[in-house]
């Protein structure tokens, strides 16, 4: 099975000898894991997120898409609230409208809304 891997490892700007080193691993077992030459047990699953700083199914292929600097904000954010607060969290993110399609960096630049009709 592929893996993200050496995606998230790049991402991140490590080269394999870094990332070898924070794992206590050698350079030449971290390739074979990238190439998907070494199987990925659940131990190194979690070795490598916790590394990466990632949740483990981001190391899968196509499983999650990979989390955005503002998503790891707002899951921060979450994380920080007491029950009721996250409640009340879920709730108004609910009540926001869904924009299918859209650029989400353009939402709220007001230039990039369609202007009203001229009557």
């Amino acid at each position: 099975m592929r893996n993200r891997l050496r995606d998230l490892r790049l991402d991140r700007g490590l080269t394999q000898e870094e990332l070898a080193e924070k794992l206590g691993t050698t350079k030449q077992h971290l390739g074979r894991l990238e190439n998907s030459k070494s199987r990925l047990s659940t131990e190194w699953i979690e070795r490598l997120a916790e590394a990466l700083q990632c949740h483990p199914l981001e190391l899968l292929e196509d499983t999650v898409p990979a989390v955005t600097p503002d998503e790891k904000a707002v899951l921060e954010l979450y994380r920080g609230l007491a029950e009721a607060d996250r409640r009340a969290f879920l709730q108004i993110a609910s009540s926001l409208p869904k924009s299918a399609g859209s650029n989400a960096d353009d939402e709220g630049d007001p230039a990039s809304r369609p202007k009203p009709a001229a009557a």
